[in-house]
């Protein structure tokens, strides 16, 4: 048992604890780390008994088109991992928080329906999601995250469209290899709100321009920075002159 008062359950908490068969969980958690209780007989009997509850620990073994209970309020750190049937997740307005990896290595989801309140996105939440082309809001447009964790979005090749409005802060290769990313539909670029690009966070889009390896795009003999007011965004493989989005 928990005690009251726990807000968030680490990474690997119970890995393995092959004879843990119940846990008694207090209202007071906000957050669920990934693996928590990989190999218990505890998620195995969630599962089997319907995936219920306010907290969605693992949805591996869905297929196709998926929707989360409006009764979620949590979900787990790398509760879809490597889930190769996913095509499309419908995310509710109750959930508050999506963990770390949720959707990491989901090779065939397409298309994420999110209707969460949430504002920042956790490392490597849609890493790895080849052929994912959308998130979308309730109105069905881009959503405008304050936030975006290191990988969240690494490789996602058939990435469309992002909103980058509202963000403050990006993280280390977070559109790394993002190659059909593009502009949100405005055509506006950053928020001017944002503090933080992190390293190669935009590396193979076309977003900033020729980001790729150094002087692809370039004119001869230069590499130069593309720049968002006073924030370098990308150094390394930057063709033409610096760019400011205003």
């Amino acid at each position: 048992m928990l005690q009251e008062g726990v807000s968030h359950i680490p990474d690997k908490l119970a890995y393995g604890c092959t004879a843990l068969e119940q846990v008694a969980l207090p209202d007071s958690l906000v957050s669920a780390g990934v693996n928590a209780w990989e190999k218990t007989p505890f998620l195995e009997n969630w599962v089997r008994e319907g995936q219920k509850g306010e907290i969605f620990w693992d949805g591996r073994n869905l297929q196709g088109e998926a929707r989360l209970s409006a009764d979620v309020r949590i979900l787990a750190g790398g509760a879809f991992y490597g889930n190769q049937k996913l095509v499309i997740i419908r995310l509710p307005e109750s959930v508050g928080w999506i963990g770390p990896m949720a959707f990491d290595a989901c090779c065939r989801l397409r298309r994420v329906y999110w209707h969460s309140p949430v504002d920042r996105l956790e490392e490597a939440v849609f890493a790895g999601c080849p052929e994912l082309e959308t998130v979308e809001n309730p109105m069905g447009g881009p959503v405008a995250w304050k936030s975006i964790g290191a990988r969240a979005f690494f490789n996602c090749r058939s990435l469309r469209e992002v909103c980058l409005k509202q963000v403050e802060e990006i993280g280390n290769t977070a559109f790394y290899g993002c190659g059909g990313l593009r502009r949100d539909r405005d055509g506006i670029g950053f928020s001017h709100s944002l503090r933080r690009v992190g390293e190669r966070a935009f590396e193979g889009t076309c977003l900033l321009g020729a980001v790729g390896r150094e002087g692809e795009g370039a004119s001869e003999g230069t590499s130069l920075p593309v720049v968002y007011g006073n924030i370098v965004v990308s150094g390394a493989g930057c063709g033409g002159v610096p760019t400011e989005w205003r």
